[in-house]
């Protein structure tokens, strides 16, 4: 249904989406919506697949099968079907660990 790009606080949507806006409008980070390929500047720190519920099983089996060295992925609780990528071992107690 649609691909989410967050750089830091930015916020990059594929397609409009008022309920996903207001998901993130959490920290007032700038939103951006587009075609990711063109408005994407830098590397994001996480891409989200927000997908059918049906299709998640599947989205998340390829991710294991095909990507599974070098991303991490987890859901997103019920009622939002997101599917959260990101970089091997980067989590919060990382950035947190760097921080501190």
């Amino acid at each position: 249904r649609n691909i989410i790009a967050e750089v830091k606080d930015d916020v990059y949507l594929h397609y409009h989406d008022e309920k996903l806006i207001d998901v993130f409008m959490m920290g007032n980070p700038s939103i951006s919506t587009g075609d990711i390929r063109e408005v994407l500047s830098e590397n994001p720190t996480s891409m989200l697949i927000h997908a059918e519920e049906k299709d998640v099983k599947d989205i998340r089996a390829h991710l294991d099968e095909v990507h599974a060295e070098v991303i991490d992925h987890r859901r997103w609780a019920a009622p939002w079907h997101v599917i959260e990528i990101v970089k091997t071992g980067l989590n919060k107690a990382v950035g947190i660990e760097k921080v501190a």
